[in-house]
């Protein structure tokens, strides 16, 4: 992500999304986290670390930075492992909060944010750049979950 920032930081349409805030999302929960009394959240902890304890990390394989319409994005190519740990915290959260507990589309794709548009920018000139960063792919090391709330 690092070899993104430089170039990123040139471009005043875009907000770039900081070190310690890139993430991709597994699932949303469909209930908002406020709405919980604190014995459910206390075990839907509980419940994720359980089912998720035997996970082990793995790599996530992405392709170079792409410059849509608005994010700017490192595209994940998920694999069964991906998809494994998808659906055994998607059915810890089941568990515990009924089946429209988790949401997602079953074709969505992994993704990085690394930039959120605020402006007008050329898109094609910033992905020429881009390319340019890095090579054709990079492996990234999935080693950690966090639950967290998005307000």
């Amino acid at each position: 992500m690092c070899a993104h920032g430089p170039i990123l930081a040139t471009e005043a349409a875009l907000f770039c999304v900081p070190l310690n805030w890139l993430h991709t999302t597994l699932f949303t929960i469909g209930i908002p986290a406020g709405d919980l009394d604190i014995e459910t959240r206390t075990r839907l902890i509980e419940t994720l670390r359980q089912c998720l304890a035997e996970q082990d990390a793995f790599p996530l394989p992405a392709v170079p930075a792409l410059a849509t319409a608005s994010p700017v994005v490192l595209d994940c190519f998920p694999d069964e492992r991906w998809l494994r740990l998808r659906a055994a915290a998607a059915d810890a959260v089941t568990a515990v909060l009924g089946e429209n507990g988790a949401g997602f589309a079953v074709d969505d794709r992994p993704h990085i944010t690394l930039a959120c548009g605020v402006g007008t920018a050329d898109a094609g000139a910033v992905q020429s750049r881009l390319r340019l960063a890095i090579g054709a792919r990079v492996e990234l090391l999935l080693d950690q979950l966090c639950l967290v709330e998005v307000a």
